[in-house]
């Protein structure tokens, strides 16, 4: 799996404010909704920080994601600790 980053822009500062993860299974998805959103997170924490450490960085989450929100959380908060990426850096997009 590969993750694209469109950035996202602060029209009144004329600046990237952050990146929106757009997760590209290419086709092949995970065996269960856990193990595809820590797949999502891992590629998007990790392409995220090579590009633009410094910036927001946007994750999106189906309405799935959130019937085990207390599991998936966990991961999410493991995973900025692996990286050391500041949980105030995310942004949480959920969708249907």
């Amino acid at each position: 799996m590969k993750t694209l980053f469109q950035p996202v822009l602060n029209l009144n500062q004329g600046r990237v404010f952050g990146f929106d993860a757009q997760p590209d299974f290419g086709g092949v998805g995970c065996q269960n909704v856990e193990d595809e959103f820590q797949a999502v997170c891992r590629s998007a924490i990790e392409g995220f920080l090579r590009q633009a450490a410094d910036r927001v960085l946007i994750l999106p989450m189906l309405g799935s994601d959130l019937l085990d929100a207390s599991q998936n959380a966990g991961h999410l908060l493991e995973a900025c600790e692996m990286y050391a990426l500041s949980p105030k850096q995310l942004i949480l997009e959920c969708s249907e």
